[in-house]
């Protein structure tokens, strides 16, 4: 092949290719700011309201929290996996329509118990939440596709970055799900988080005979 042919060829190609992986790294970068901004949802998860969040974060960690009233507010935080990213539960409040009954403190009074009971009961609001990650993952993955159209007018790449905003998602939650270990939590407990004491009532508000 003529020397001068290939050449032409190798510049050809080499923006192509920066091209590609720019279009990679922005629907990434556009995937976990997205998650970032819009990552949370409430669910009920009978007997309570339950907020999940997801927060892009270099190490992986569940952060479990109750503020609810009728129940002792805490925090409580466990290594549980190795994907880049920090998954926070929160009660929030009381499932519609219910009330606080005796044996329903029990259900998150250690960290571990919680745990459970939010993976054995949470699975519908897990499975929807999940669903609210890839949407806006996806969609910060075109954003980030958008900058980089602009840049070099190739619309296609919106699809791209709106792909890479969808793999990311999907490699940190097979890397969460592979690597989580609930039993982390058997290491930790809850501790007073002086930011919720103030929402919470007492026992005597919401528990019948109080």
């Amino acid at each position: 092949m003529d020397p001068s042919v290939m050449q032409t060829t190798t510049r050809a190609t080499r923006p192509a290719a920066w091209w590609i992986l720019a279009t990679i790294a922005a629907g990434i970068a556009g995937s976990f700011g997205a998650i970032g901004v819009a990552g949370s949802g409430t669910y009920e998860v009978a007997p309570f309201q339950v907020e999940l969040r997801a927060i892009p974060a270099p190490l992986g960690e569940t952060v479990l929290a109750k503020k609810v009233a009728g129940i002792e507010p805490g925090r409580a935080e466990a290594g549980t996996h190795n994907a880049p990213m920090v998954y926070k539960a929160t009660i929030t409040g009381l499932s519609v329509g219910d009330r606080l009954t005796n044996t329903d403190p029990q259900l998150v009074a250690t960290p571990e118990a919680m745990a459970d009971f939010l993976s054995e009961q949470g699975k519908d609001a897990i499975r929807s939440f999940g669903i609210k990650l890839a949407i806006v993952s996806v969609g910060g993955g075109a954003i980030g596709g958008i900058g980089v159209a602009l840049a070099g007018m190739r619309w296609r790449r919106i699809a791209g970055g709106a792909l890479a905003g969808l793999l990311t998602l999907a490699v940190v939650g097979v890397l969460t799900q592979q690597t989580y270990d609930k039993s982390e939590f058997q290491k930790t407990s809850f501790v007073a988080d002086e930011s919720i004491t103030d929402q919470t009532g007492d026992l005597g508000d919401v528990l019948p005979g109080g």
